[in-house]
């Protein structure tokens, strides 16, 4: 029963994931073509800082209660109530600051009215985010993509409409203040079928939660240092357009990155049980993970490199051009990020988060270094090349971590394989029939011809990294 419980989540969960990445860029779409590079700009600089803030606020608060409250006889209303409550009062003075610091910001009106807003939209977001533990508990995330999915199709309702009615730039922002409040309730009624939620006062309890869950919400706050200040730093160097251009093609990758993060938390578990009690088997997940990964990621580094012309030009139309050149870097960013998570997994499961910690927070350091020595000089590329080098730098750093404190010992079967697979993709893709999308269908059968035609991936390598239907959850 369980066991059909997390299939039919992991597939609702995911079909929802895609229909709602494919909205997204459909509600980028309209936006780009309706903002310009510089009103897109200042959308993003808006989002960036909620972005930002979330992850300031998270201070690893969601991680921890998801583990406490899973835990056997745990009282789950005791502290949900305790926790939800000191998330607010978190969120609630970080939505003041983030409102005042609008106004001080060096930017044009319109962009300080855009920051204050989405500080609304992050109040509500930082709130609700935190129940979604009890549905992780309940095995019953289908209810968070229903709410997530429903508050997707309000924004991009209140973007069409703002684009019919030629409504001024703010309307973008309401947009994603809406989506957020309609996130909120509808989580908020959701998980009234599970507990009854009683905000409770408890000092003495905050301070000891808060000693297990700030090493998580450091990791955290670094992990987006690293992974999205770019923008931030680039909106204080650059003009609002060059923001823009770099916002649209780093929004392609942003559509990708739930892959990895999907695939990991399905193996954590294994990875969890089986890390110092079965190294064989401990092997077989993590070996076949590697697999998996670098036959998903090269084709997609591959594709989005030479797609990059029609990529933006479906997402961003003409004034976008400029972007083509900064997704062509940037595809390199999810070797990176797709081993990254992978590798980052092991090392949670080995119980090494603060060194892990200690390593995001050198590579949150080296990015914001990088980028304001390159920023000034070389515009959205020097973003784009820190991004790939912060990237490339964490998973190598993650990966000689577990080397030297886990079991894993890295092996690569049939490199040849790949190396071939990765060459005949690229072979058909520069030759081209005239037509990206015949070109791109041609390149992908000879990839996947190469890498089933060698064995580097069986269906036996599938199964290793699914959870049997008998595992104990």
């Amino acid at each position: 029963m369980i066991a059909q419980k997390i299939s039919y989540n992991i597939i609702f969960v995911g079909i929802t994931k895609i229909i709602s990445i494919a909205l997204a860029l459909y509600v980028v779409s309209m936006l780009t073509r309706h903002l310009g590079d510089s009103g897109y700009g200042k959308y993003t600089i808006a989002l960036s800082y909620m972005g930002l803030f979330m992850a300031i606020a998270d201070m690893g608060l969601y991680a921890i209660t998801t583990r406490e409250i899973s835990r056997d006889g745990a009282d789950e209303e005791v502290i949900i109530g305790k926790i939800f409550l000191l998330r607010l009062l978190i969120s609630g003075s970080l939505f003041v600051c983030l409102g005042l610091l609008a106004w001080i910001l060096p930017y044009d009106k319109e962009t300080q009215i855009a920051i204050a807003l989405i500080a609304i939209a992050f109040l509500f977001s930082s709130s609700y985010s935190l129940l979604n533990g009890v549905f992780q508990k309940k095995v019953a995330m289908d209810k968070v993509a229903i709410a997530e999915f429903t508050g997707k199709l309000m924004q991009l309702g209140i973007v069409f409409v703002s684009i019919q009615m030629k409504l001024p730039f703010v309307w973008s922002v309401i947009a994603v203040v809406a989506a957020m409040i309609t996130n909120f309730f509808l989580v908020y009624w959701f998980v009234r079928k599970y507990i009854k939620i009683r905000l409770q006062w408890d000092v003495p309890y905050w301070k000891s939660f808060l000693k297990k869950s700030l090493p998580l919400g450091i990791s955290a706050l670094a992990t987006f240092l690293y992974f999205k200040i770019d923008a931030i730093l680039l909106s204080f160097f650059q003009a609002d357009g060059d923001v823009g251009i770099y916002g649209v093609a780093y929004k392609v990758i942003e559509t990708l990155i739930f892959f990895p993060a999907m695939v990991t938390g399905l193996i954590f578990p294994l990875l969890s049980r089986h890390i110092f009690t079965n190294e064989e088997k401990f092997h077989e997940v993590i070996e076949s993970a590697i697999k998996f990964f670098a036959v998903v990621v090269i084709p997609a580094v591959i594709g989005l490199f030479f797609l990059s012309p029609l990529a933006i030009a479906v997402i961003g139309g003409d004034q976008f051009v400029a972007a083509v050149g900064v997704l062509r870097v940037i595809s390199f960013t999810l070797i990176g990020i797709f081993f990254g998570h992978l590798f980052m997994s092991v090392a949670i499961a080995a119980n090494l988060q603060k060194t892990l910690m200690k390593i995001l927070l050198i590579a949150a350091a080296i990015n914001i270094i990088l980028n304001v020595i390159l920023i000034p000089k070389y515009s959205y590329y020097g973003a784009a090349y820190t991004s790939v080098m912060t990237e490339i730098f964490v998973m190598c750093a993650v990966l000689w971590l577990i080397i030297t404190r886990t079991p894993f010992r890295p092996y690569v079967e049939k490199a040849w394989a790949y190396a071939l697979a990765a060459s005949g993709m690229c072979a058909v893709f520069v030759v081209g029939t005239g037509n990206m999308l015949i070109t791109a269908t041609a390149a992908t059968v000879v990839y996947c011809v190469i890498i089933f035609g060698s064995g580097v991936i069986s269906i036996n390598d599938l199964k290793a990294i699914r959870p049997k239907k008998n595992s104990k959850l």
